[in-house]
């Protein structure tokens, strides 16, 4: 039986769309940025999640011999997920795994912290993770100490703007930045008896993005190529990611199901009681979505863009 939607099952859901990020990545964009990895590397990814890119970087290859990876999130619970998910994962792939729990020197003040090392035929994974607002923690190592790769995944549609990009790469001066899957404000359910409904729904939904104390920007996608240029750097490559989950002959692939039924949920939490629609018919038009899930009828598709940017040398602010 699935999770209840919300708090508890957000750790769960990053797990599950790790799958149906593999598919949508742009792997013209992908290879930009991973030719960025040449030789030892220091990587931070913030946002981080559960660490799910970093296990995509062990399960394609794509880390060279030696890697120092930080992870900053600041959820403790996902930083806590992670602790016991990467040394799992890293060890299905034939690593070994040293780890202890620790306050590391990074994240003086983290709820959540822990250091792994991973080694595997020659490679070795150095990684820190810790719990942090993402532009604090900028502030308080800029001026110290730097990386050479960003990797800030579906975050400036959260946090958006050049000074959200320019804040950003002060964390990688000279170096490389991939903001991969950036929501650019299209999303379909299908199949759909209904378009004008459809639309207004999705209207809503993003209109609500823009709403609150702390608005996000659904068509972040289509403008962070100028919040680049903006915020000092250039644009290496850009490419499309969209998401597409639909059903197989033998129903969804992995855990793309629960993925449909936290997206379902998420909508029901923004539009349920938005004034402009009826809630009557956004909760019949749940009860039907979740129906055709559970009947594996259901597809989802939404519009996203990766980009890579090269940083200027002097983004120390």
């Amino acid at each position: 039986m699935d999770e209840p939607d919300g708090v508890a099952s957000t750790q769960r859901y990053l797990r599950a769309k790790r799958t149906v990020d593999d598919r949508a990545l742009s792997r013209e964009v992908f290879d930009t940025f991973a030719a960025a990895l040449d030789g030892p590397t220091r990587l931070i990814d913030v946002a981080a999640g559960v660490g799910t890119m970093l296990e995509r970087l062990l399960r394609w290859e794509a880390l060279p011999a030696e890697a120092d990876y930080t992870m900053v999130d600041i959820d403790p619970a996902n930083v806590a997920a992670a602790a016991e998910y990467l040394p799992s994962v890293a060890r299905s792939l034939g690593y070994t795994v040293s780890s202890r729990e620790t306050s590391a020197a990074l994240f003086p003040d983290a709820t959540a912290a822990f250091t792994l090392t991973l080694r595997k035929d020659g490679r070795t994974v150095r990684v820190q993770a810790g719990t942090a607002d993402v532009f604090e923690f900028v502030s308080r190592v800029s001026g110290g100490r730097t990386w050479d790769t960003l990797v800030a995944g579906a975050f400036l549609d959260v946090a958006p703007g050049p000074d959200a990009v320019e804040s950003l790469f002060r964390l990688v001066p000279g170096g490389t930045a991939y903001f991969p899957i950036t929501f650019d404000g299209a999303t379909r359910f299908l199949p759909t008896d209904d378009r004008a409904f459809e639309r207004r729904l999705e209207r809503r939904w993003h209109a609500g993005m823009r709403e609150g104390d702390d608005p996000n920007e659904p068509r972040a996608g289509s403008r962070a190529p100028e919040w680049v240029r903006a915020a000092g750097g250039s644009v290496a490559a850009v490419g499309g990611s969209d998401w597409v989950v639909r059903p197989t002959e033998s129903g969804y692939p992995a855990e793309e199901a629960y993925f449909l039924r936290h997206v379902l949920g998420l909508v029901e939490g923004s539009l349920v009681d938005d004034p402009a629609l009826s809630t009557d018919r956004v909760r019949g038009w749940l009860r039907t979505r979740r129906a055709q899930l559970d009947a594996a009828e259901l597809t989802y598709i939404a519009h996203n863009l990766d980009v890579v940017a090269a940083v200027g040398p002097n983004e120390r602010g």
